[in-house]
Protein backbone atom coordinates (compact mmCIF):
# COMPACT_ATOMS: atom_id res chain seq x y z
CA UNK A 1 0.00 0.00 0.00
CA UNK A 2 1.20 3.44 -0.83
CA UNK A 3 1.35 6.39 1.21
CA UNK A 4 1.73 10.15 0.67
CA UNK A 5 5.49 10.67 1.21
CA UNK A 6 7.17 13.92 1.17
CA UNK A 7 9.62 15.03 -1.37
CA UNK A 8 12.82 13.14 -2.21
CA UNK A 9 15.00 15.82 -3.69
CA UNK A 10 17.93 15.22 -5.86
CA UNK A 11 20.88 16.59 -3.52
CA UNK A 12 24.75 16.82 -3.63
CA UNK A 13 26.11 15.79 -0.20
CA UNK A 14 27.46 19.68 0.18
CA UNK A 15 23.91 21.10 -0.01
CA UNK A 16 23.15 18.81 2.59
CA UNK A 17 26.19 20.08 4.83
CA UNK A 18 25.12 23.61 4.57
CA UNK A 19 21.66 22.85 6.05
CA UNK A 20 20.07 24.87 8.75
CA UNK A 21 17.65 22.65 10.64
CA UNK A 22 14.30 23.64 11.63
CA UNK A 23 12.82 21.46 14.42
CA UNK A 24 13.24 18.17 12.19
CA UNK A 25 13.83 19.42 9.09
CA UNK A 26 16.50 20.49 6.83
CA UNK A 27 16.27 24.03 5.13
CA UNK A 28 18.60 24.14 2.21
CA UNK A 29 18.15 26.89 -0.87
CA UNK A 30 15.15 27.84 0.73
CA UNK A 31 13.09 24.69 0.90
CA UNK A 32 11.85 22.43 4.14
CA UNK A 33 13.42 19.08 3.43
CA UNK A 34 12.84 15.33 4.83
CA UNK A 35 13.72 13.31 2.49
CA UNK A 36 16.84 13.26 -0.29
CA UNK A 37 18.24 11.14 -2.99
CA UNK A 38 22.10 10.90 -3.29
CA UNK A 39 23.79 9.00 -5.40
CA UNK A 40 27.87 8.31 -4.10
CA UNK A 41 30.82 6.19 -4.34
CA UNK A 42 30.70 3.66 -1.00
CA UNK A 43 33.97 4.47 0.78
CA UNK A 44 33.64 2.62 3.87
CA UNK A 45 31.21 -0.08 5.31
CA UNK A 46 30.63 -0.85 8.64
CA UNK A 47 28.57 -4.35 10.20
CA UNK A 48 27.44 -5.50 13.49
CA UNK A 49 24.66 -6.72 15.07
CA UNK A 50 21.17 -5.37 13.99
CA UNK A 51 23.09 -2.44 12.19
CA UNK A 52 25.38 -1.61 8.90
CA UNK A 53 26.88 1.30 8.20
CA UNK A 54 27.83 3.21 4.77
CA UNK A 55 30.08 6.05 4.42
CA UNK A 56 29.40 7.58 1.00
CA UNK A 57 31.59 10.14 -1.52
CA UNK A 58 29.86 12.03 -3.97
CA UNK A 59 33.13 14.27 -4.82
CA UNK A 60 31.30 17.17 -3.03
CA UNK A 61 31.67 15.69 0.45
CA UNK A 62 31.24 12.62 1.99
CA UNK A 63 27.74 11.33 4.60
CA UNK A 64 26.80 8.14 6.46
CA UNK A 65 24.03 5.92 5.28
CA UNK A 66 23.02 4.02 8.31
CA UNK A 67 20.62 0.98 8.83
CA UNK A 68 19.10 -0.34 11.96
CA UNK A 69 16.88 -3.21 12.11
CA UNK A 70 15.19 -4.02 8.71
CA UNK A 71 16.98 -1.32 6.95
CA UNK A 72 19.98 -3.73 7.28
CA UNK A 73 18.25 -5.69 4.51
CA UNK A 74 18.80 -2.80 2.23
CA UNK A 75 22.59 -2.28 2.82
CA UNK A 76 24.22 -5.74 3.94
CA UNK A 77 24.76 -6.51 0.30
CA UNK A 78 26.96 -3.42 -0.97
CA UNK A 79 30.55 -3.25 -0.72
CA UNK A 80 33.03 -0.77 -0.80
CA UNK A 81 33.16 0.59 -4.08
CA UNK A 82 29.98 0.60 -5.11
CA UNK A 83 28.46 3.43 -6.57
CA UNK A 84 24.64 3.26 -5.33
CA UNK A 85 21.82 6.04 -5.31
CA UNK A 86 20.03 6.29 -1.82
CA UNK A 87 16.90 7.28 -1.19
CA UNK A 88 16.16 7.82 2.17
CA UNK A 89 14.91 10.10 5.56
CA UNK A 90 17.25 12.85 6.40
CA UNK A 91 18.24 13.01 10.26
CA UNK A 92 21.08 14.47 12.29
CA UNK A 93 22.84 12.73 15.51
CA UNK A 94 25.20 15.16 17.13
CA UNK A 95 25.03 17.80 14.61
CA UNK A 96 26.35 15.19 12.06
CA UNK A 97 23.43 14.40 8.61
CA UNK A 98 22.84 11.10 7.75
CA UNK A 99 20.60 9.09 5.38
CA UNK A 100 18.01 6.72 6.82
CA UNK A 101 17.55 4.50 4.10
CA UNK A 102 14.46 3.34 2.39
CA UNK A 103 15.40 2.64 -1.02
CA UNK A 104 19.04 1.60 -2.64
CA UNK A 105 20.39 0.78 -5.83
CA UNK A 106 23.34 -0.01 -6.96
CA UNK A 107 24.51 1.73 -10.13
CA UNK A 108 26.19 -0.73 -12.24
CA UNK A 109 26.60 1.82 -15.42
CA UNK A 110 28.98 4.48 -13.94
CA UNK A 111 27.19 6.81 -17.12
CA UNK A 112 24.45 7.10 -14.75
CA UNK A 113 27.01 8.97 -12.01
CA UNK A 114 27.75 10.93 -14.58
CA UNK A 115 24.20 11.71 -15.72
CA UNK A 116 23.46 12.72 -11.98
CA UNK A 117 26.03 15.52 -11.90
CA UNK A 118 25.22 17.13 -14.99
CA UNK A 119 21.81 16.91 -13.90
CA UNK A 120 22.55 18.66 -10.57
CA UNK A 121 24.72 21.01 -12.54
CA UNK A 122 21.51 22.25 -14.86
CA UNK A 123 19.62 22.46 -11.47
CA UNK A 124 16.38 24.66 -11.57
CA UNK A 125 16.51 26.78 -8.58
CA UNK A 126 12.76 26.36 -6.87
CA UNK A 127 10.86 29.00 -5.27
CA UNK A 128 10.73 29.08 -2.04
CA UNK A 129 6.85 28.53 -1.56
CA UNK A 130 7.11 25.27 -3.21
CA UNK A 131 8.00 23.53 -0.05
CA UNK A 132 8.26 19.83 0.41
CA UNK A 133 4.98 18.54 2.16
CA UNK A 134 2.75 15.82 2.05
CA UNK A 135 0.19 15.72 -0.63
CA UNK A 136 -3.15 13.85 -1.77
CA UNK A 137 -2.68 11.57 -4.49
CA UNK A 138 -4.91 8.92 -6.03
CA UNK A 139 -3.20 5.83 -4.89
CA UNK A 140 -5.40 3.41 -6.88
CA UNK A 141 -4.26 4.96 -9.85
CA UNK A 142 -0.80 4.82 -9.11
CA UNK A 143 -0.82 1.02 -8.47
CA UNK A 144 -2.26 0.32 -11.38
CA UNK A 145 0.15 2.32 -13.00
CA UNK A 146 3.41 0.67 -11.43
CA UNK A 147 1.76 -2.65 -12.52
CA UNK A 148 1.37 -1.67 -16.11
CA UNK A 149 4.95 -0.18 -16.01
CA UNK A 150 5.90 -3.85 -14.74
CA UNK A 151 4.31 -5.45 -17.54
CA UNK A 152 5.39 -3.01 -20.33
CA UNK A 153 9.26 -3.04 -19.47
CA UNK A 154 10.78 -5.49 -20.92
CA UNK A 155 14.23 -3.89 -20.68
CA UNK A 156 14.84 -0.27 -21.11
CA UNK A 157 11.85 0.75 -19.24
CA UNK A 158 8.19 1.17 -20.08
CA UNK A 159 7.33 3.69 -22.98
CA UNK A 160 5.22 6.82 -22.16
CA UNK A 161 2.40 6.50 -25.42
CA UNK A 162 2.51 2.65 -24.58
CA UNK A 163 1.22 3.63 -20.55
CA UNK A 164 -0.90 5.99 -21.76
CA UNK A 165 -2.72 3.65 -24.16
CA UNK A 166 -2.77 1.24 -21.10
CA UNK A 167 -4.05 3.58 -18.37
CA UNK A 168 -6.50 5.43 -20.81
CA UNK A 169 -5.46 8.53 -19.18
CA UNK A 170 -4.66 11.86 -20.81
CA UNK A 171 -1.34 12.88 -21.71
CA UNK A 172 -1.40 15.80 -18.83
CA UNK A 173 -2.46 13.49 -16.68
CA UNK A 174 -0.62 10.72 -17.08
CA UNK A 175 2.06 13.38 -16.52
CA UNK A 176 1.05 14.21 -13.22
CA UNK A 177 0.55 10.79 -12.24
CA UNK A 178 4.30 9.85 -13.40
CA UNK A 179 5.45 13.01 -12.12
CA UNK A 180 4.22 12.03 -8.35
CA UNK A 181 6.03 8.56 -8.59
CA UNK A 182 9.25 10.10 -9.69
CA UNK A 183 9.19 12.51 -6.88
CA UNK A 184 8.63 9.70 -4.01
CA UNK A 185 11.09 7.28 -5.40
CA UNK A 186 8.94 4.55 -6.83
CA UNK A 187 10.22 4.72 -10.25
CA UNK A 188 12.83 6.06 -12.42
CA UNK A 189 13.52 7.03 -15.70
CA UNK A 190 16.61 5.61 -17.27
CA UNK A 191 15.66 7.37 -20.38
CA UNK A 192 13.60 10.42 -21.88
CA UNK A 193 9.90 8.96 -21.72
CA UNK A 194 10.85 5.49 -20.55
CA UNK A 195 9.90 4.46 -16.78
CA UNK A 196 11.41 2.01 -14.66
CA UNK A 197 10.20 0.57 -10.86
CA UNK A 198 12.53 0.85 -8.64
CA UNK A 199 12.57 -2.34 -6.85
Amino acid sequence: MFTSRFVAYKLEIKDIERAEWKENKAIINGLEVVRVRVMGTVVQVKKGPGFCFLTIDDETGVMGVKGFGDEVKLLEKIREGDIIDVIGKLKRYEERCYISPEIVRVIRNPNWYILRKLELMRKIEVKPVEVAEEYIVDEEKRKELIRIIKELDEREGAEFEAIREKLKLSEKGLEELLFSLLKDGFIYEPKPRRYKVLE
